[in-house]
């Protein structure tokens, strides 16, 4: 509502690591809920953990994600758990 009522103000929000994830999740819903806010919501997200697919679900939202190449929380799903267990079960 706030956004709404000053013409040409942009929304950014922020986060890391879980809070990232809790901000593409409030970017997409926000922007599905005010589609005619969407072009100026943007979320700058560190070290986010996959939150929501498919991607076109962000889709008018501007979702900037920012990911180092060692970190493990932006890869993290129910398949990567399953797949580590499988090995470390195997190699015991």
């Amino acid at each position: 509502r706030a956004l709404g009522a000053r013409p040409g103000a942009e929304l950014v929000i922020t986060g890391h690591s879980l809070g990232a994830g809790v901000a593409c999740l409030l970017a997409v819903l926000l922007a599905k809920e005010e589609e005619a806010l969407a072009a100026r919501v943007r979320c700058f997200a560190f070290a986010p953990p996959p939150v929501f697919a498919p991607l076109s679900a962000a889709r008018g939202v501007e979702v900037r994600a920012f990911l180092h190449g060692e970190d493990c929380v932006p890869f993290l799903s129910v398949d990567a758990g399953r797949r580590r267990l499988l090995t470390l079960h195997i190699s015991v």
